[in-house]
């Protein structure tokens, strides 16, 4: 019984990682839409902040929707997939700003 539960958890697993990037695809483009004119002047901490702040109703309205086209899922299991996509959006969007902020200021220095 421990190698079927063993193998149904990494199923389960794999399931949420597809759904996730699915998800993370979805959300990526209006939450960095969203946050990008904010978020040029501020620090870091305050830049994932506010991307973690205004990424939470954009993750809960797709993952809802992921739930409704995947009804066999579990609570567990959406539960699960709310934070993972939520913590990977926050940090592929902030992770971008930066970048870009770095770039812009280097190259205002540069000029």
């Amino acid at each position: 019984m421990g190698l079927l539960r063993f193998l149904a958890d990494v199923r389960a697993t794999q399931i949420v990682d597809e759904l996730c990037q699915q998800a993370v695809r979805q959300v990526y483009g209006s939450l960095r839409e969203s946050c990008e004119s904010r978020v040029r002047q501020m620090s870091h901490a305050e830049t994932r902040g506010y991307v973690w702040a205004k990424a939470r109703p954009l993750v809960s309205r797709e993952v809802s929707a992921i739930a409704v086209a995947h009804p066999t899922l579990g609570q567990q299991i959406v539960d699960m997939l709310c934070e993972r996509t939520h913590d990977r959006v926050v940090r592929n969007v902030v992770s971008d700003l930066m970048r870009e902020n770095a770039q812009r200021t280097h190259r205002r220095r540069a000029a």
